[in-house]
């Protein structure tokens, strides 16, 4: 790759500015009255694209008055006289506009999707589909157990559900470029990898999750029945050991939040009740008021020594799978959903012999498979200089295709 030059600046700033005198320093620097059909310029919005050109011809027609030689002065005025009457090849545009006029060059290679209208309402296209798949809901068990574990799991989580707005919401990003880039890379079907993905789940529900919670149980058992008061502890209920005493629930998501300061961790915590005390300063670890008998001291380090150890043996082999599939499994299901409407979506599309102007970047991607001098030959000519504006909001298949 040659030169990659980056402006980055605030809004405002003069980025556009200073592309625009980019391009017209390329088209002076070429010495070829015709270097414009060389140079692409692209852009995120139709208002943006007619900004830089009318700085571009702005430019031109400033050097061609006031050029420091008359070399300058010159070619200024030949590449703008040329540029006025060949319109057309003046390559300043959006990205989506660049890409379809690529795609339409592309007819023949598309096969029927190259006679497909280009539909720029995907939402609409997207509310379609979904309608085509509720109609699927009485013959498929399948989807209809999906939708109602998603709406079931809202529920549980004390979150809202209307099922018509949020399916919708969740549907709607199976256009997005992201998705799209993931669901062809995949080798697996989703619904494949969640039957094991469910299988592993539900065996650590009972031998991490199940056996923690377990431990904690016996733990206050043997708590109420050695007949301990609270307030041996100092600092009764904000004391941490009297916390995990009484069973406070690790599987709780605060205690498995790592990240969070005031998450009682287990793997953070001493097996045995010296070494409690040895922790931290001398004010933070008196556990117990003054004057507690032994007595009370050797049952708790019993306690501790029976299931404090246990526990956290079972977080050093369970607990970063466990997390790790609890943070899956909160956008398994939506992703299987977004499968079905994919599917929905491929239908309909074909049924009413459209496309979506989403669906560009990742066709042209399909069909350019790094041809270079393929797309050059559609297009009519090589592009020598690329000008990105809003280089952040291009996607990675945008990116890719350039």
């Amino acid at each position: 790759m040659n030169k990659l030059s980056v402006y980055d600046a605030s809004a405002g700033s003069g980025k556009t500015q200073a592309l625009s005198e980019q391009y017209v320093d390329y088209l002076l620097k070429d010495n070829n009255p015709e270097a414009y059909r060389h140079i692409l310029a692209v852009t995120f919005t139709n208002k943006a694209t007619c900004e830089m050109k009318q700085r571009i011809l702005d430019r031109l027609w400033h050097r061609s008055q006031e050029g420091k030689t008359v070399e300058e002065r010159q070619g200024a005025a030949k590449l703008l006289k040329n540029l006025v009457h060949d319109y057309t090849m003046f390559r300043v545009s959006t990205i989506d506009a660049f890409f379809q006029k690529i795609l339409k060059s592309l007819a023949l290679e598309l096969g029927r999707k190259g006679a497909y209208e280009t539909s720029l309402d995907s939402n609409g296209a997207v509310d379609s589909a979904v309608q085509k798949m509720y109609m699927k809901l009485g013959a498929d068990t399948k989807l209809w157990g999906l939708m109602k574990s998603i709406a079931l799991s809202r529920i549980e989580n004390g979150e809202k559900w209307n099922w018509r707005k949020d399916t919708l919401k969740i549907c709607r990003h199976v256009v997005d470029a992201e998705y799209q880039k993931l669901h062809k890379k995949a080798t697996k079907s989703l619904e494949e990898f969640s039957e094991d993905f469910w299988k592993r789940s539900n065996t650590l529900d009972i031998v991490f999750a199940g056996e923690v919670k377990r431990h904690l149980d016996q733990m206050a058992k043997d708590f109420e029945d050695s007949r301990l008061d609270q307030t041996i502890f100092d600092g009764q209920r904000k004391s941490r050991l009297y916390k995990w005493l009484t069973g406070n629930p690790v599987v709780e998501e605060r205690c498995l939040d790592t990240s969070s300061s005031k998450a009682i961790v287990i793997s953070g915590c001493p097996p045995t009740l010296d070494l409690w005390m040895k922790s931290g300063t001398e004010e933070r670890s008196a556990f117990f008021k003054d004057k507690v008998s032994d007595y009370y001291k050797d049952t708790v380090a019993r306690i501790l020594d029976s299931h404090i150890t246990a526990i956290q043996n079972l977080y050093s082999k369970y607990y970063k799978e466990y997390r790790t599939l609890s943070l899956i499994k909160t956008n398994l299901r939506e992703s299987l959903l977004l499968d079905h409407v994919s599917t929905a979506l491929d239908e309909y599309l074909a049924e009413e012999q459209m496309r979506l102007l989403e669906e560009t970047p990742s066709l042209l991607n399909d069909l350019i498979e790094g041809n270079t001098p393929f797309v050059y030959e559609k297009i009519g000519s090589v592009i020598k200089h690329y000008l990105l504006d809003e280089f952040q909001d291009t996607s990675d298949t945008e990116w890719g295709n350039f």
